[in-house]
This record gives C-alpha cells, sequence and structure tokens, in this order.
C-alpha cells in the first residue's frame, strides 16, 4: 500500500508572515487581497479604500500624539501658575484647616475659585441690578471681614425712582434710567457698585481690588492684588472668558 505523501503546506515564514510581527501580517494581508481582487476594476477600488485607511490611521496617529502632548504641556503649565500664585500670597485668607487641599487644587486643577479660599463670591448681575443684595452680600461680608473691612449696603427710600443705594454710608447710583432704556443696567449696575468698594478699599490701604468675571447670571468677582491678576490673565492669554476685568 502506498502512503500518502502529505502535501507541503508553506509555513508563515516561508509566506513571508511572521504572526509575531503585527505590520508584516498587515503587509501580508493587503498583497494577498491585492493580488487575488484584479477583476473589473476592483484592484483599483481596493488601493483607494486602503490609501484611505491608511491617511486615516495615520491621522489618528498624528492627533494622539498631539493630544497626549499638549496634555502633558497643559499640566506643566497649569503647575506653573498655580505655584506662581501661592508663592504670592493666594491663599494668605485661606481656611488653615484646609491649605493643604488647596494648595493641591491650585497646583493641579487651577481651580481659584474655592469658598475656602476666600478670594471669589457669585454675584448674579440680574440680582445686583434689581437690589436683591441679600442675595450675594453674606459672600462679599464673607471676603472683606477676613480683611477687616466693613461694607454696608441699603436701599435709599426713593430707590425705586431713583436707583440710587447707600453704600457704607455714602448714596451712589447703581443704574440711570437711560441705562434702563437702553437695556444696560445688568452691565452698569455691577461696575458702578464694585467701583465703590474699589474705593473703599483704596480708602483702607488695601493692596486688592474687586476684580469682575464673566457677565450676565454667571457674573462672579475675585478679589486679587495686581500680581495676582497678571498671573491668572496669563494663564488664560488663550481663553479670554477666563480672564477677570476691573470694574
Amino acid at each position: 500500500m502506498l502512503g500518502l505523501v502529505p502535501r507541503h503546506q508553506p509555513t508563515n515564514h516561508e509566506n513571508g508572515y511572521d504572526k509575531n510581527n503585527s505590520r508584516k501580517g498587515v503587509v501580508f494581508l493587503l498583497y494577498n487581497a491585492f493580488f487575488h481582487h484584479t477583476k473589473n476594476g476592483i484592484q483599483m477600488k481596493f488601493i483607494i479604500v486602503i490609501l484611505i485607511l491608511l491617511a486615516t490611521f495615520l491621522l489618528g496617529t498624528c492627533l494622539g500624539y498631539s493630544q497626549v502632548k499638549e496634555e502633558k504641556t497643559s499640566q506643566k503649565d497649569i503647575e506653573k501658575y498655580g505655584n506662581e500664585l501661592i508663592e504670592n500670597d493666594f491663599l494668605k485668607y485661606a481656611n488653615p484647616l484646609k491649605i493643604n487641599t488647596l494648595e493641591k487644587q491650585i497646583k493641579t486643577s487651577f481651580n481659584i475659585y474655592d469658598r475656602d479660599i476666600y478670594r471669589f463670591a457669585h454675584i448674579d448681575a440680574e440680582e445686583l441690578a434689581e437690589f436683591s443684595f441679600e442675595m450675594f452680600l453674606p459672600q462679599l461680608q464673607e471676603l472683606l471681614d477676613k480683611r477687616n473691612i466693613t461694607l454696608s449696603v441699603e436701599e435709599t427710600e426713593d430707590y425705586q425712582e431713583t436707583n440710587n443705594i447707600i453704600v457704607n454710608g455714602e448714596v451712589i447710583n447703581l443704574h440711570s434710567k437711560q441705562d434702563l432704556e437702553n437695556m444696560t443696567f445688568w452691565d452698569s449696575a455691577p461696575k458702578n457698585f464694585f467701583r465703590k468698594i474699589n474705593k473703599i478699599l483704596d480708602t483702607e490701604h488695601s493692596n486688592e481690588q474687586f476684580y469682575l468675571l464673566y457677565a450676565g447670571n454667571d457674573l462672579s468677582v475675585l478679589l486679587l492684588t495686581n500680581k495676582q491678576f497678571e498671573i491668572i490673565r496669563d494663564k488664560y492669554k488663550n481663553n479670554p472668558i477666563e480672564i477677570p476685568y476691573l470694574p
């Protein structure tokens, strides 16, 4: 009886394909697919598909690398600016029991808005322009109490006609009738209000000023030295909406 001689099966190596090398594997598969699909223009279509897939792969790789590099750079910048703020007394009035946590937040995520730092307050331009001082005044008084500065705000008896208020005993106009007519009173009221408070800070020989942040219902304030403001401005030079501004 004749013995059957098994038909020789080419090894992966003989086929030019090494299973431990993914790039060689891809080349091998493409080679076989390309030379076994040549009828009726399929070959050209296949080439186009492969080129598109290759371009997509290369683009994704480049974008992924760029994103990782940008994230690393961004994190490095955050730590740099965070350290600069801390070195310039940003946590001078912060809750002493939370100093370590606050430092970490600033260095890792540049969270400068924590209430325990005693520099940030949410105001809401609508509440301020409509004389709802009780909605935000306690926050401002918390910040100023830390600095031994007194703030009192009350409406005048004729405030509905004049739009006047009394700040630390002095009458100021919160916004004019023209501001109401032009629908700009949400903008003018915060500026007039915090200009007055900044004058009080000057009188008390403070080296800090209130800077406005955002507008409308998101209006907030940061109480900063000029140096602290410059650091924050530089940090957000490519994102102007995050840069606080004087009233």
